[in-house]
């Protein structure tokens, strides 16, 4: 998506945007207005905007149907563009009209431009050339030209973006094969050859990237597969190069080995008590997955499907398995966010600097990666209510993913190709010995939890267990009556029970209508306050409290119902760990049946009412006080059954709960660092909210929404925020928001992409007399002067946001704080601080589980007990972190990519500099993803394996130059793609790494000690030892002579911090043999 610093005047991909006068993107006037973007844009012609003939442009607006007076309507419409154009955006010559904007200002042009440069540095860098492709595709919004009806210069708009983009895509698996990421490469091609399939050329290339990803059988079977769909349809065969390329894969025979990891275990659940009478099952359930890659378990609810599952998973030897819970999935667009917050995957952390935040690929690309690694089992637990969206899934994983097996629990086969069922018996109730069954020794042991001196004949409990179909929750509930009635009384109660169904529907399955009557018997038994309150707390998905209970269930006193549901067992209760609130719980099935008996259309809607009742007034409530730990802790609580209120809002259209709701979760989303779910969200809230004008009561909340949306959307590239910014815009001309934190949020972001309106905002709200908006301004404030370079004031900034969050009470951010000035300490080498405020920064987050910020502080503290000498203790930090197989993205690439840097810095504070030079080569191959090589880290640890390379003498010089060239050409290339961003400390960074390589050529060892002296000026990061300064700059002295190295420092010094990036940036771009320097 387009972001507001992109420098772009004219958008052409996705809806027409020009320039407006505030110099914000805004839409032109009309169709015809758009059109005429389009045509003074020149999509079709590259190189310079020229001007455009009148008749040329008269033709290409209306063809045929030009209007009698052609010139004067073109006049008008070249009027109506200026007036909300940006002054001289459109100029006139005596030829005609034009555009003032180069190529690179047209996002079009831009994308033209990134496709040339990536072709050019394909052989010498192929990662950057990588990044250059993603960045132009990322500056499609949407389809080009749908915005212009029926104009006649749509066509030529769609056919040129969809060449450029077409060539992009084409050209990325290539890149992607060069820089060694087959398995990205196979991803790319498996869906070009789906759109394209009797492409030979594009076949032979996915063919080749399966091979080179180690999946030689996979290549073979496509290249058969291919062969079979020439034949068929054009009645040919695969040219000379296939045939050779099927050749080589037959005839090679050697088999790529997967080094196995450390075990991933994600969503286990320790079992509660032994699993009764399943070893069979789970025996031929194993079985199953070893000749198949997806198995089902089928059967109704209450069978004991999820223990079993989770019993195989918990003995599965695979290196990964990961558990997913569907049961609070309702639809199946959402199953994509069940997996992905069962594989930890989010999009951006609260807590990481400005400079670290990059695109991330989509969810369904991360799903798929991650997925991929390892040989995996992933269950997909409750899939019944989702089989659609759980049935795609499955098939696209496993097609994807050519190591993973999928076991499945479900009510309904998914019915795809690849699925083997396994239906799930009842229990026996005879043990094979004649003694008693697991379905007997269920009973009893349940029974004589609640009532442990209870009568409990052998025989009769036999019958009674028989009589329920031996399904494990029918057992239980009955077991549970054993509270206040004898076996025989509940045989009795049962039988009569079972008589109202017989004959029922016959469509239902069997057991399914069993357990129907159990639950339904105990329904009878029920008074009729309890009866309501069952069927009205039923809409809760998660659980629920006392409070909530009697807003919903509108009864009174509520506390009588819930003490019936309780002995009844159709309730559970639990003193939650965290709140230590009494929280209700349902079992699902109970849950189900409740909103099944909910039939009459105006009970329907009072539940529905209620529950945003609820929402709202929670909401409000926590909105009250929503920077208190309490606040963060009680939402956590509360997150689906508020998500679920928020849905039914944005369906009815009842957008004063909308916004309330929304603000509450966008906030604990955006502490808990799920930027995601803001985005996921907030598209739905943003188009709930047309036409809204909130009273007074909703003006703030509103006002929070959109400031939540806008942030995070522009963050993540996302259109949607350039909307939100829009009514927030038009929210703070006609409405008074009141709170002053939100009102100098709203300026900030309204600020933009004036940076010196937004510099004097962040000055006036850290500056401001109201706490919570000097807070806000001061963190700000840090994260933009270490951005650039100014790390005394960045770490003043933080340390006052650091007090003014105790003086208000506001842990998460106190938390933040400490955390900024444990990462500025750390990049300036002050180790003893940094250890210091890591201490500080850890207890808050680990009260709001910030698991990405928390990873980030465990390598903080990892690196800086190096530097202090306390390497046993770092030791045991790194292994943690390499125990740590989901690798915690936040901008850093991987996590446990960065661990062999912490391993070598040990080993060469003890003098093992082979070992340290193995673990540096290790840790850069670790950035395998193009992702992971976008990340800010990935030149910075390229300058810390430069450094200690020619410091230590401790790799060959042919290798130290290979990645002082990549660095070089990587550090210019970013440079050339986003030449309006500069992040001052990494650009310092790789000016140290480079100039320490360039000491050891004679003829650079001029621009090498500059380099070094600017490095200092631009604060290069010192986070490892290996990028000491210092100890470059003693090197420099021995090469050229102290006097040299002073004088360049001073003149480093003499410089403005955006001098010395300049200055840094030409000598990098300089060729090696160039003279004058």
């Amino acid at each position: 998506m387009l972001n507001v610093d992109d420098n772009v005047r004219v958008a052409l991909l996705g809806p027409v945007l020009i320039e407006g006068r505030s110099g914000a993107l805004v839409e032109p006037p009309g169709t015809l207005a758009k059109a005429l973007v389009v045509v003074l844009a020149s999509a079709g012609r590259p190189g310079p905007r020229r001007p455009v003939s009148v008749e040329t442009i008269i033709d290409d607006l209306w063809g045929d149907d030009t209007p009698r007076n052609a010139r004067a309507a073109l006049q008008t419409l070249v009027s109506r563009l200026r007036a909300v154009a940006a002054d001289g955006l459109i100029t006139s010559t005596a030829s005609g009209y034009a555009i003032d904007a180069d190529e690179r200002r047209i996002d079009l042009g831009r994308a033209r431009s990134l496709a040339r440069s990536a072709e050019a540095m394909a052989e010498e860098d192929p990662e950057a050339a990588v990044r250059l492709v993603e960045e132009a595709l990322a500056l499609w919004r949407g389809e080009p030209g749908a915005d212009l009806a029926d104009s006649p210069i749509r066509d030529d708009l769609d056919d040129t973006a969809a060449a450029v983009r077409d060539s992009l895509i084409g050209l990325r698996p290539r890149l992607l094969m060069a820089a060694g990421e087959a398995r990205q490469a196979v991803e790319e091609l498996a869906r070009l050859v789906g759109a394209r399939p009797l492409d030979e050329a594009l076949h032979l290339a996915y063919i080749e990237a399966l091979a080179a990803a180690g999946d030689r059988q996979q290549a073979i079977a496509a290249f058969g597969a291919f062969r079979v769909r020439l034949r068929d349809e054009l009645g040919t065969s695969p040219g000379p190069a296939l045939v050779a390329a099927n050749a080589r894969l037959l005839q090679d025979s050697d088999q790529p080995t997967v080094e196995r990891p450390v075990r991933v275990r994600i969503g286990l659940r320790a079992a509660p008590n032994e699993l009764l009478g399943r070893d069979d099952d789970a025996l031929a359930i194993r079985s199953l997955l070893d000749h198949s890659r997806l198995v089902t378990i089928l059967g109704a609810g209450g069978l004991g499907k999820t223990r079993l599952a989770q019993e195989i998973a918990a003995q599965s030897s695979l290196p990964a398995v990961i558990v997913a819970e569907l049961a609070s999935v309702r639809t199946d667009d959402d199953v994509v966010l069940a997996l992905a917050s069962a594989l930890g995957i989010r999009e951006v952390v609260a807590g990481q600097r400005l400079a670290d935040a990059a695109t991330r690929p989509d969810l369904h690309s991360r799903i798929i990666s991650e997925l991929s690694e390892w040989p995996t089992l992933l269950v997909m637990d409750n899939c019944e209510q989702v089989i659609d969206g759980a049935a795609r899934w499955s098939a696209d994983l496993l097609a994807a993913a050519p190591h993973l097996r999928i076991l499945a629990t479900s009510r309904s086969p998914l019915a795809t190709s690849s699925e083997a069922v396994y239906p799930l018996d009842a229990l026996e109730s005879a043990g094979s010995s004649g003694g008693p069954g697991p379905a007997v020794r269920l009973f009893l042991e349940r029974a004589r939890a609640v009532r442990p001196g209870a009568a409990l004949p052998f025989d009769v409990v036999s019958r009674l267990c028989d009589r329920l179909d031996g399904l494990p929750l029918a057992i239980e509930l009955a077991a549970a009556r054993v509270r206040t009635m004898t076996v025989e009384q509940i045989e009795t109660r049962l039988e009569n029970r079972f008589a109202l169904l017989t004959g029922g529907d016959r469509s239902a399955p069997e057991r399914h209508r069993t357990l129907q009557a159990v639950i339904e018997w105990s329904w009878n038994l029920l008074s009729s306050d309890e009866q309501i309150a069952l069927r009205r707390l039923s809409i809760f998905p998660d659980g629920f409290s006392a409070d909530a209970a009697e807003r919903v269930a509108g009864i009174g006193p509520v506390e009588h119902a819930l003490d019936g549901l309780l002995m009844q067992s159709l309730l559970s209760v639990h003193e939650h760990t965290v709140t230590g609130e009494l929280r209700y719980r349902m079992l699902e099935t109970v849950r189900e049946f409740g909103q099944a008996v909910a039939t009459e259309p105006e009970e329907g809607e009072r539940m529905r009412s209620a529950l945003l009742d609820w929402a709202a007034w929670f909401a409000d409530d926590m909105l009250e006080t929503v920077t208190s730990m309490s606040s963060y802790q009680r939402i956590s609580v509360e997150q689906d059954n508020l998500v679920a209120a928020l849905r039914q809002a944005m369906d009815r259209r009842d957008r004063d709960a909308v916004v309330t709701v929304f603000a509450a979760l966008s906030y604990y989303w955006t502490v808990t660092s799920s930027h995601g779910e803001v985005v996921t969200f907030g598209e739905g809230v943003v188009d709930a909210l047309r036409g809204y004008h909130p009273d007074a009561a909703h003006v703030d909340a509103t006002a929070w929404s959109y400031v939540m949306i806008c942030a995070t959307a522009l963050a993540m590239g996302r259109f949607m925020g350039v909307r939100a910014l829009v009514r927030l815009r038009n929210l703070r001309r006609t409405a008074v928001i009141s709170a002053p934190e939100i009102v100098a949020v709203t300026d900030f972001l309204l600020a933009f992409p004036d940076e010196q309106r937004a510099q004097r905002v962040i000055e006036r709200m850290h500056t401001s007399p109201d706490a919570s908006t000097a807070l806000l301004g001061a963190m700000l404030a840090s994260q933009l002067a270490e951005n650039e370079g100014r790390v005394g004031e960045a770490m003043a900034m933080a340390t006052r946001a650091y007090d003014l969050a105790h003086a208000v009470g506001d842990q998460w951010r106190a938390s933040m704080s400490a955390m900024m000035i444990a990462q500025v300490s750390s990049q300036t080498a002050d180790h003893q601080g940094a250890l210091r405020w890591v201490d500080r920064a850890e207890a808050g987050l680990q009260l709001v589980r910030a698991r990405e910020d928390l990873a980030q502080l465990n390598w903080i503290r990892a690196c800086n007990l190096i530097g202090v000498g306390r390497n046993a203790e770092a030791a045991a930090r790194l292994d943690a972190m390499v125990l740590d197989q989901d690798g915690v993205p936040y901008g850093m690439g991987r996590m446990d990519s960065l661990t062999d840097f912490g391993y070598a810095e040990i080993a060469r504070s003890e003098g093992r500099t082979a070992d340290a030079a193995e673990h540096f080569r290790e840790g850069m191959r670790s950035f395998r993803s193009v992702d992971e090589r976008r990340s800010p880290w990935y030149p910075m640890s390229m300058a810390a394996t430069i450094c200690a390379g020619v410091t230590d003498a401790s790799m060959t010089a042919d290798e130290v130059a290979t990645w002082a060239r990549r660095l070089r050409s990587l550090t210019v290339a970013l440079h050339r793609a986003r030449p309006g961003f500069i992040d001052k400390p990494v650009l310092g960074t790789a000016a140290v790494g480079w100039g320490a390589w360039a000491l050891t050529q004679e003829t650079l060892t001029q621009r090498a000690v500059e380099l070094l002296a600017l490095g200092e000026g631009l604060q290069s990061r010192q986070d490892l030892a290996s990028l000491s300064r210092e100890v470059q700059f003693s090197r420099a002295a021995l090469v050229v002579g102290a006097e040299p190295v002073r004088a360049a420092r001073a003149a480093s010094a003499a410089l403005d911090v955006d001098e010395r990036a300049s200055r840094a940036l030409v000598l990098l771009a300089l060729p090696l043999d160039a003279a004058g320097v």
